[in-house]
């Protein structure tokens, strides 16, 4: 079993350029991937479990329960870890559950959709206090500078952006037209400059569980990186 405290590798490009190696090869069950890294990372966690593990869900998982019953399942696999589950909206929720712990427990992240940029807004509202973010195909309003503090204020950041199915596609349609309503819209590869990986899944927005299980080079499933065990199918 890898060890979450392995290096991204990098290749340099024939002309000498900086270009990052494709880290994707598979996704479970949809076919294949590409991610970039933004520089080599080192673990917050020295290979240990993260404990615990919040999920955020979108602002439709409230009918959907994608997340909220990907986190149920997921807390039965993992009975050693503490698994939390809040709404989009329970941004204030999460900060005040966070403050409440050991300061020196390293804390997870997971949002999906608009719960990504809730778990993000956290991220910034809590500066070096998470260890490990996965924002799953991010939907919001945040710019340059948002990104750029995200990415500086958490130990790893590893962002999926679902590029499969159509514009009509029913998740789809909610991340990109519809979130635009409200003043928001899918982050797509907004974040790549500031993530420590950047995974491009042929998912659509509302595969959670696919996106968890989307194969990223060492790290294997996306999904492992929260219990500390990488490199596992």
């Amino acid at each position: 079993t890898l060890q979450l405290s392995h290096m991204l590798s990098q290749q340099q490009t024939a002309n000498g350029g900086g270009s990052i190696q494709p880290v994707v090869n598979a996704v479970l069950g949809t076919g294949s991937g590409t991610s970039t890294a933004r520089a080599p990372v080192q673990s917050p966690n020295s290979g240990s479990a993260v404990d615990p593990v919040i999920f955020i869900g979108g602002a439709g998982d409230s009918g959907s329960g994608i997340v909220k019953n990907y986190a149920a399942q997921f807390a039965r696999d993992n009975r050693d870890l503490i698994v939390q589950y809040f709404t989009h909206d329970q941004g204030d929720n999460v900060i005040a559950y966070i403050n409440g712990l050991d300061p020196s427990a390293p804390v997870s992240v997971v949002g999906h959709s608009w719960g990504g940029d809730t778990a993000m807004e956290v991220a910034n509202a809590l500066p070096g206090r998470i260890s490990v973010l996965v924002t799953i195909d991010p939907v919001g309003s945040g710019g340059t500078s948002f990104l750029r503090s995200v990415g500086q204020n958490v130990g790893l950041w590893i962002n999926v952006n679902a590029v499969g199915g159509s514009s009509f596609d029913g998740g789809n349609f909610v991340a990109g037209g519809l979130a635009a309503l409200y003043g928001g819209g899918a982050y797509n590869n907004n974040p790549r400059p500031y993530a420590d990986m950047f995974l491009t899944l042929n998912n659509t927005h509302g595969d959670f569980s696919g996106m968890m299980n989307g194969v990223g080079h060492w790290i294997g499933p996306v999904r492992n990186v929260l219990t500390g065990q990488v490199g596992n199918d």
